[in-house]
């Protein structure tokens, strides 16, 4: 692997091709089936060993173990679920809302364009009223989402103002 401006490690093992920069080397190292697995390496690492040997089983199994290890709470931490705490039951209403709603709106629309239905003027009828429904949720659900929000914020107002507060102070 040839890139411009760029040339190969001198007396590098047949199998592995590098690319250099200023701070890294590429090395592509060839497997079974043609699949090429990528790794960076540091420009000193290439430059004091002659062959570079991968563990793919030692990485692969860090990164499992570094998923299970048990993760350090944090005040950030804390604060963060706090926040989404205090947002989740506004979020998850306005979403479940405005999906009914909307779904409201388009079965008013197909059965007042004689999509679904019998086509009469009950039908018609119907499904103008029906999208009007649709209409005024969807209106109404950005200021009730405002509400809803304001009010979780509010219940956990004092603790998340605590929480950062002692943040801020210990990061001083």
């Amino acid at each position: 692997m040839q890139a411009r401006g760029h040339k190969e490690k001198p007396g590098a093992p047949e199998k592995y091709k590098f690319m250099k920069s200023a701070q890294t080397g590429v090395c592509v190292v060839p497997f079974d089936f043609e699949i090429f697995y990528a790794c960076v390496i540091s420009k000193a690492e290439i430059e004091t060993q002659g062959e570079i040997k991968m563990n793919t089983d030692k990485i692969y199994a860090e990164a499992i173990a570094k998923e299970y290890a048990p993760k350090k709470a944090s005040k950030v931490v804390a604060l963060k679920k706090l926040d989404q705490k205090a947002k989740r039951p506004a979020q998850i209403f306005t979403y479940t809302f405005g999906i009914v709603t909307t779904l409201l709106l388009g079965v008013g629309m197909c059965l007042a364009m004689h999509v679904i239905g019998g086509g009469g003027v009950f039908a018609t009828g119907f499904g103008i009223v029906i999208g009007c429904v649709g209409i005024a949720g969807i209106i109404a659900n950005y200021p009730i989402y405002q509400k809803l929000l304001a009010a979780g914020k509010q219940k956990y107002a004092f603790e998340i103002m605590q929480l950062a507060k002692e943040i801020s102070e210990a990061a001083e």
